[in-house]
């Protein structure tokens, strides 16, 4: 599931040229420490708007930072933790569900998706209702767009000029 924040094309071409200037070092220690940043208001505003069942989906939501100090690149992303109790669900109650009884239903063109492949069929499976989306991570995101932005500029920018001012 692909969910990102979008910015105006020559602004974001602009910035990404200055931001790969920059010294490895410089780099990695303050366009990520920004970016990780910027992205927990998101973090938490996901977190709050979790439907609370068991609430272990709730304690699964968190952070992942990948920095690729070559390609100058800096990946954040939001969601449930692998490893983490009900982290495969997510998905689910994001985006809704069919309730299916008697077995495995497979798809239109016959086959049997994920985890489906390796279980012993039981029976037909049949369809019998579907359970709505309760959004959580894309209106989290949506309400936060303009703050990510702002505090990652609010983060960055002293850092690089103090990184300026060493030299």
């Amino acid at each position: 599931m692909k969910i990102g924040i979008t910015i105006d094309k020559t602004l974001q071409r602009a910035l990404e040229k200055k931001l790969k200037t920059l010294p490895e070092k410089v780099f990695r220690k303050h366009v990520g420490k920004s970016a990780g940043k910027a992205m927990t208001p998101v973090a938490r505003d996901a977190r709050s708007r979790v439907p609370k069942e068991t609430g272990a989906l709730r304690k699964s939501i968190g952070k992942r930072k990948r920095t690729y100090s070559r390609q100058k690149t800096v990946f954040v992303a939001v969601g449930p933790r692998a490893g983490k109790e009900h982290a495969s669900i997510a998905h689910l109650v994001e985006f809704g569900h069919r309730m299916v009884t008697g077995g495995t239903v497979t798809r239109k063109d016959g086959r049997l998706r994920g985890s489906a492949k390796n279980k012993l069929r039981t029976g037909k499976g049949r369809a019998v209702g579907f359970v709505p989306g309760r959004p959580f991570l894309r209106p989290a995101l949506e309400q936060n767009k303009e703050n990510v932005l702002r505090t990652y500029r609010f983060n960055l920018v002293p850092g690089i000029l103090q990184e300026a001012r060493a030299k």
